[in-house]
């Protein structure tokens, strides 16, 4: 569980009312349960579980099980989700993580599954080297 500083609820209540679609909704991945449920999920959990802007997706429940269920896949298209929003900032993920997306994602590559997702994870690596 992540610290009380790290914790800012005023972050989530802005992001929340900024971001009110699911983003991983495209046309390979149609949003499913409607009404659509809205959820925030932090892209680095667990001791990483940050409220900051390089750490924050919104997805609707379906999408929100999917990243939770696929952890390696699910990272990579969080990460490719920041990126589009021009909010995939890798220096402030090391900085507060110490774990360099560039790193991680060449770690993990032959653990992706999906070949979209590692299209993704691709791009990914151009971008944050």
């Amino acid at each position: 569980m992540a610290s009380k500083k790290h914790r800012h609820p005023e972050i989530l209540k802005a992001f929340a009312e900024q971001v009110q679609h699911c983003e991983a909704n495209w046309s390979d991945w149609p949003c499913t349960h409607w009404p659509l449920r809205l959820e925030i999920h932090h892209v680095m959990g667990g001791a990483h579980r940050i409220d900051a802007p390089w750490n924050l997706v919104r997805l609707c429940s379906s999408a929100h099980n999917w990243v939770t269920a696929n952890p390696i896949e699910g990272r990579v298209l969080c990460w490719w989700i920041l990126h589009q929003r021009g909010a995939f900032d890798c220096k402030a993920i090391h900085a507060a993580t110490r774990i360099h997306p560039a790193g991680w994602i060449g770690a993990k590559q032959s653990d992706i599954r999906l070949p979209w997702v590692a299209d993704l994870a691709g791009v990914l690596l151009e971008v944050s080297e």
